[in-house]
């Protein structure tokens, strides 16, 4: 008898220590599955407030600058940089939009900048544009003598830079001459032709927008610099001005036509005056 209770005793505290076991390994179980939950749970909210933030007003660019641009449109700019007011900040990648905007034929250098309260600032460098000519076809020509064909998608530029004609060799040279006029300058000049001095054959002549005409040599072309301050004091339209290569400064004088003609008539008196005097 004293066995058999012996016996139902060490039973029953197997079955104890069998179901001490099971509590332990479910409430581990219980535990596990409650972190898991829990780290669920915090992925989850993160990420629904995440795109909720994503997908409000407040993710949106919060303004854009633009400064540099003086042939491209503002437009234009945000089109090739590929942001714009519905752009979220946080997916604007500032080397992204550089290297966009970099690519465009007329832009030398870009810089863009997403600052801290969500606005974005676009700084490009455009290159200098010195005119356009006719050979095959319509070509810019840059500051540093390259060459671009002129077309359709830029037929504005038309009214903006100078018609270059008699210049149909490599322009290497003709650069040189600009590279200290800015662009503003450039603009004012409708047109410039080869000059023929007696004594040098690449002059220049500006025909200026205004009606004037200012002429020069390669090596005084950055004398044109000068040009509004010697215009605005003129009290006369459609006249002729000359840069002086040696002092730099700008003067006013008959017009080409004008001194042949005067010279024409000068030489005409004078041998009538012979002939009378015979």
């Amino acid at each position: 008898m004293a066995d058999k209770v012996k016996g139902k005793k060490s039973h029953s505290t197997v079955d104890e220590v069998f179901a001490q076991h099971r509590f332990v390994v479910l409430r581990g179980r219980f535990l596990s599955n409650k972190v898991k939950v829990f780290v669920l749970g915090v992925i989850t909210g993160f990420v629904l407030i995440s795109a909720g933030f994503i997908l409000s007003s407040a993710s949106k660019v919060n303004g854009i600058e633009i400064a540099g641009n003086y042939f491209l449109s503002e437009e234009k700019i945000l089109e090739l940089s590929g942001i714009n007011e519905d752009s979220r900040y946080l997916f604007v990648f500032d080397s992204v939009a550089e290297d966009r905007l970099a690519s465009n034929p007329l832009i030398e250098s870009a810089e863009v900048n997403v600052r801290k309260d969500g606005s974005v600032s676009i700084e490009v460098k455009e290159k200098v544009i010195l005119g356009y000519r006719y050979k095959k076809y319509p070509e810019l020509i840059f500051a540093d003598g390259t060459l671009m064909e002129l077309n359709n998608e830029y037929a504005s530029l038309y009214a903006q830079v100078p018609l270059i004609v008699g210049f149909n060799e490599d322009m290497s040279d003709f650069a040189k001459a600009f590279e200290n006029v800015p662009q503003k300058r450039i603009a004012s000049i409708s047109e410039i032709h080869r000059y023929e001095y007696t004594y040098d054959a690449n002059g220049l002549e500006f025909i200026m927008k205004d009606g004037n005409r200012f002429f020069a040599s390669f090596y005084s072309a950055d004398v044109i610099n000068q040009y509004n301050g010697v215009a605005s004091a003129l009290t006369e339209k459609n006249v002729c001005l000359y840069a002086d290569e040696n002092s730099g400064n700008v003067y006013k004088s008959l017009c080409p036509e004008e001194a042949e003609a005067l010279a024409l008539q000068e030489a005409e008196d004078a041998e009538s005056d012979e002939k009378a005097e015979e």
